[in-house]
């Protein structure tokens, strides 16, 4: 069982006059692992400096972020009592595990190790989230990079998981849903639907979605093109819509042309 140590920092208030309608920092304790103490120590001064400042949001979701900026910290829980006609800001922070391994899942156009090997977080390493999360979001250049596919990301909280050092991490493969036409119907709109190259259920890859669009705005029958995805995170499918103005048509509506993202 880990021992838990207290670093109370107490300071009186000197000459500084006390305000009624002002609640100040009076004092602070600091409850960590033992493992954490000598990483805390450091910030005593920046604590101290504090005491005698009017309490606010803002002053405690300062402190909050001088432990997390240690890269060891994950979770610091809050709290306040009275002490010295003031108040005491009360901190328990607990440590990031080690990396004991870490996992993709839902990687299948490509080696998952070949991920993994960009990324700066490793095993053995402690866990730093900011660092975690900064890997996670090379994920989509990556897919750009090596297969030319759009739209794989981690999109969501809860497609990282961590648990005893062991980190997964879930990647969305968007694939191609529905291609939705506006503007054109009929023989018009069957058209378009067949220079469209990317099929259902494939991923989108870059240079064959650019190439379908510059296609169907080459055709004869169409003036002018819009397009944008819509996106169901939940199944990871990207609905694609088209909006075409006809030839015979003067543009009646203002969009975003050439949407990439």
């Amino acid at each position: 069982m880990r021992q838990a140590l207290a670093l109370v920092l107490l300071v009186g208030f000197g000459s500084i006059p006390a305000l009624a309608s002002v609640i100040k920092v009076t004092g602070y304790e600091i409850v960590a692992d033992r493992a954490l103490l000598d990483r805390i120590k450091p910030l005593k001064p920046q604590f101290l400096a504090n005491l005698g400042k009017p309490y606010s949001r803002s002053l405690l979701l300062e402190d909050v972020r001088r432990f997390q900026l240690l890269g060891n910290v994950g979770m610091v829980r809050t709290a306040r009592k009275p002490y010295k006609s003031g108040q005491k800001l009360l901190y328990r922070v607990e440590a990031n595990p080690k990396i004991r391994s870490i996992r993709l899942v839902g990687v299948t156009c490509f080696s998952a190790d070949e991920v993994l090997g960009r990324f700066t977080s490793k095993p053995g390493q402690i866990l730093d989230y900011t660092r975690l999360f900064t890997d996670i979001n090379t994920i989509p250049s990556i897919y750009l990079e090596k297969k030319g596919i759009m739209y794989a990301d981690v999109i969501d909280q809860k497609d990282v998981a961590i648990r005893d050092g062991h980190v997964t991490i879930t990647v969305r493969e968007f694939k191609m849903g529905d291609l939705v036409i506006k503007g054109v119907k009929g023989a018009e709109a069957d058209l378009v639907r067949r220079t469209f190259q990317v099929r259902k259920g494939q991923p989108i890859h870059r240079n064959k979605l650019l190439s379908s669009l510059c296609d169907i705005y080459q055709l004869s029958t169409v003036k002018d093109l819009d397009w944008y995805p819509r996106f169901d995170k939940p199944k990871a499918v990207v609905t694609m819509v088209l909006h075409v103005i006809p030839a015979d048509r003067t543009r009646e509506f203002t969009g975003i042309r050439g949407r990439s993202d």
